[in-house]
């Protein structure tokens, strides 16, 4: 499976013009071929999922990989959920229930900016509610489908107060499952 660098600049992919669809983005990176593209699309149009969800279900690019992308596509930070700590302001900021249905789990707040790890920038009407309904400035960043879940279980257990774990936690909690 290839890898995806960032680029400091997305535009750089295409020179003058940034890629808008994941597919070719991840073509013109080397990550997949046409060919595994066309048939990704194939399956995305049978099953409805997105095509990166498709695309992982396929073999050809892992969950990371896909995150990565979709970061580099909308111009938005990777964040990595294994390596951050959030900041209980942060968490206070955004209650358990709107953290679920936003799908934005809260990574560190500095004033009237919280920053927010999402899977779907393609949900900005989302945000905008967020924003309104928290009354601060939302700063997305992409994180993976899997980090999301397990952030949010680490995050807000059970309705108290998590105690963050950090990625070194983490991998010992997965080794011992």
């Amino acid at each position: 499976m290839a890898t995806l660098t960032m680029l400091q600049d997305p535009s750089e992919a295409t020179g003058s013009r940034p890629i808008k669809r994941l597919g070719q983005l991840l073509v013109r990176r080397g990550v997949i071929t046409e060919g595994q593209l066309q048939r990704a699309v194939s399956l995305q149009e049978k099953n409805g999922r997105r095509l990166g969800a498709c695309m992982t279900q396929l073999g050809y690019a892992n969950e990371h990989i896909i995150a990565l992308g979709i970061s580099e596509q909308h111009r938005l930070p990777f964040l990595d959920l294994l390596e951050v700590v959030p900041a209980q302001d942060a968490l206070d900021a955004l209650p358990k229930e709107d953290a679920e249905r936003y799908q934005a789990v809260p990574v560190s707040r500095h004033g009237r900016i919280l920053r927010v790890a999402i899977t779907d920038p393609g949900r900005l009407a989302g945000l905008d509610e967020l924003q309104r309904a928290t009354g601060l400035t939302i700063c997305p960043g992409v994180c993976t489908e899997s980090q999301f879940s397990w952030a949010m279980e680490q995050f807000y257990m059970q309705g108290r107060k998590a105690k963050p774990v950090t990625k070194k936690a983490a991998a010992a909690a997965a080794g011992s499952r």
